[in-house]
């Protein structure tokens, strides 16, 4: 029920934070919770990403007749990699790679 509900608020172009109690209940005053997780476009196409995938990212620039650079990153992880001067030539094979 609760994805539901996440899923329709990022849907709308939320982003959506989900926290969890913990600790003991006091009797007075403020209940201590911790962020669990935050739901955001970007993260709603992970959870479709079911089989395991990677899902990537690719831009390439070419910056003269002979060469091209390439960015490259995996949603998981965010970190982003680059290759200069990749030959023309080779810009199919590095892409699939």
């Amino acid at each position: 029920v609760v994805e539901t509900y996440l899923m329709r608020l990022v849907n709308q172009g939320f982003s959506v934070a989900t926290v969890s109690q913990v600790g003991p209940v006091p009797e007075k005053g403020m209940v201590k919770r911790e962020l669990d997780r935050v739901v955001t476009p970007g993260v709603q196409l992970l959870s479709t990403l079911s089989d395991g995938a990677e899902a990537s990212v690719a831009a390439f620039l070419v910056s003269g007749d002979e060469e091209c650079s390439i960015a490259f990153t995996t949603v998981q992880s965010g970190v982003v990699f680059l290759r200069e001067k990749v030959p023309l030539d080779r810009l199919s094979s590095e892409l699939q790679r």
